[in-house]
């Protein structure tokens, strides 16, 4: 295991072990899938029903829609309904991790249909979810504009026309950074769901030094590659749709696709949530991956 010196008046900081935290994450989840199911089972039916459903409730104000839109409309009704399903996942998806941050880092095991909407830490980790999220989006909008001088700038002294490079350059590393940036502070989220209210966000920058992109890239493997198989085919069926089978047989694959991908995101929510808690107990001094590596085998 790697290691650094941040400074001689800080804590020693040990980078995170990647691919063993990886596979904890999804050790865990199929060593203790009933747990699993405990943690998920409410949000199993109503995510999907929210989400499959409203597609349907879209297809059938299809034509209104179309017609409004003709006349200068906005289809309210339907951005609202959007938004309503976006919600129940979001929530869904919160509750779900909150539970699983607790099964992982103090045992305790998840509740049937204990869904957390009314625990103070559920709404804490909901603040902190919002806060990285604004943070990210005001650190791109800061780094957007320097960047953006200094690719007008090259342009300039190269006399190229390449506007299409220099934006997508921008954007690329502007979230890159911010990205970066967000996933330092993201062991918070654990801290949240199990009532550890020393943590702040100077102390997880200071103790994730070194640790950036093995959390990026954690991240994205427990999170991306679990529904990738299921977000390929929703956007192979959406892909296929066309105006004159929207209201056939297509329209009911539609909402049939949507509804499994819904449920496949709820259903491997813990393995993100598990890499999450196993970061968070590496960082801040809980048991040692190495132990729990020797108890789930």
């Amino acid at each position: 295991m790697h290691a650094e010196i941040v400074g001689s008046d800080r804590p020693r900081v040990e980078r995170l072990p990647l691919w063993l935290t990886i596979k904890q994450a999804y050790g865990s989840y199929l060593s203790h899938f009933p747990d699993v199911l405990r943690a998920t089972a409410p949000w199993l039916v109503m995510a999907p029903l929210a989400t499959g459903g409203v597609i349907g409730l879209q297809v059938a104000m299809l034509p209104a829609m179309l017609a409004g839109a003709a006349k200068g409309g906005t289809p309210i009704a339907a951005m609202l309904l959007a938004y309503g399903s976006h919600i129940v996942l979001d929530v869904a998806l919160v509750s779900i991790a909150v539970a699983w941050h607790r099964h992982i880092i103090i045992g305790e095991r998840p509740a049937p249909f204990d869904v957390h909407l009314a625990t103070g830490r559920f709404w804490r980790y909901v603040g902190i979810c919002l806060a990285l999220f604004c943070i990210s989006f005001v650190m791109m909008s800061v780094l957007a504009v320097p960047l953006f001088a200094a690719g007008s700038v090259m342009k300039l002294q190269l006399r190229l026309g390449f506007d299409a490079v220099v934006i997508i350059g921008v954007v690329v590393a502007a979230m890159s950074i911010a990205i970066g940036a967000t996933c330092r502070l993201l062991p918070l989220l654990p801290a949240q769901a199990i009532d550890d209210r020393t943590l702040t966000f100077r102390k997880v920058w200071q103790r994730t030094r070194g640790s950036t992109w093995r959390l990026f890239w954690g991240t994205l493997a427990c999170s991306a590659l679990p529904v990738l198989p299921t977000e390929i085919a929703a956007y192979i069926v959406v892909g296929s749709l066309t105006p004159g089978n929207l209201f056939g047989p297509a329209s009911a694959t539609l909402i049939i696709v949507t509804a499994i991908s819904t449920a496949c995101r709820v259903l491997t929510m813990p393995i993100l949530a598990g890499f999450l808690s196993y970061a968070y107990r590496h960082f801040f001094g809980r048991p040692s991956l190495a132990g729990d590596q020797a108890r789930i085998h």
